[in-house]
């Protein structure tokens, strides 16, 4: 049955298993190694692939994920531990300190299969708000090792066959998973995530951005109550100009009205009193020339005072 190695344990196979640097700073722990930061990275948001230099740090800002490399270079093949465990072999778990969990940096487990040789990588992402910095040679992981019974061995041990392209990765080995060119979409199954509202997905994203979704929800609620105050109060505007254009269409009508009566009554009053004076004047004098210079001044009197009314009105 597979044996968990104690630390005591561990000492013993230390050099065979771990390849290179075996300075002071590897840490033994009771059941496990701490791994350390590598000097290769790539940042997977622009695609770019640097170096950090010995006595370098590296910045991981806000949201950002990176593949880094493991400072040590590990050898599980059956021939580093012929000396201590003949025909046995071993396979490690690789998990994140919690130091590095208490700083907000989301690092996900994995395993090391027995046979495997080369330069670990991990991904990690900061899931805090603030940029993490880690120095190169900085304890990031913990690696576990299980010993292997001779009947626990596998048959294929990793690096025995074509397909085992992790091996002797020495930095960055970008991901080996290949997809066709063109995918129909009829193949495609999917959630319908893209629809939906944008601060949904940002509130289902995790911190920081599901703080600026809260955010922003609560910014779109301000922002629509005051839309619907400014609504209500266009509309009162539109009410009450409404009713004051219907005032003043009843105002003018009146006027209107009042001014047109006063100005029939008004001449039908002048049109009676001329009645009345040609009609004395064509009694009074039998002249034909005169007749007309009176019928002609009575004309030019009553033009004169439909001026003189009809002007008083649009001045009113």
């Amino acid at each position: 049955m597979a044996q968990l190695l104690p630390d005591k344990e561990i000492r013993k196979i230390l050099s065979s298993i771990i390849v290179g640097d075996q300075s002071s700073n590897i840490k033994i722990n009771p059941n496990g190694v701490e791994l350390r930061l590598g000097n290769a990275v790539r940042f997977l948001a622009t695609k770019e692939e640097k170096k950090i230099p010995k006595g370098h740090f590296l910045k991981i800002n806000p949201g950002e994920s990176v593949i880094v490399s493991s400072k040590e270079k590990i050898d599980f093949s059956s021939a580093a531990l012929e000396a201590e465990y003949p025909g046995q072999m071993i396979m490690g778990f690789v998990t994140p300190t919690t130091t590095m969990m208490r700083e907000g940096i989301v690092q996900a487990a994995t395993k090391i299969d027995a046979g495997f040789k080369g330069h670990l990588n991990w991904g990690i992402r900061n899931g805090s708000t603030n940029p993490i910095t880690l120095k190169e040679g900085g304890h990031l992981f913990k690696l576990t090792l299980l010993l292997l019974d001779e009947n626990e061995t596998p048959e294929n041990p990793y690096g025995s066959q074509s397909d085992h392209i992790y091996q002797d990765t020495d930095g960055i080995k970008t991901s080996a998973r290949s997809l066709p060119v063109d995918i129909d979409d009829d193949l495609i199954v999917s959630s319908s995530i893209y629809k939906l509202d944008p601060k949904k997905r940002l509130q289902e994203a995790g911190y920081p951005f599901n703080y600026i979704g809260s955010e922003l929800i609560k910014l779109d609620e301000k922002i629509q109550t005051i839309s619907e105050k400014i609504d209500s109060l266009t509309q009162d505007i539109d009410e009450k100009f409404l009713q004051y254009e219907a005032k003043l269409k009843a105002s003018f009508e009146n006027m209107i009205k009042d001014k047109l009566l006063w100005l029939i009554g008004s001449l039908c009053s002048i049109a009676l009193i001329a009645t009345g004076l040609i009609k004395w004047l064509f009694e009074k004098f039998d002249n034909a020339a005169l007749h007309l210079v009176i019928l002609t001044a009575i004309a030019f009197a009553i033009l004169f005072t439909v001026y003189i009314i009809t002007q008083r009105s649009s001045r009113a």
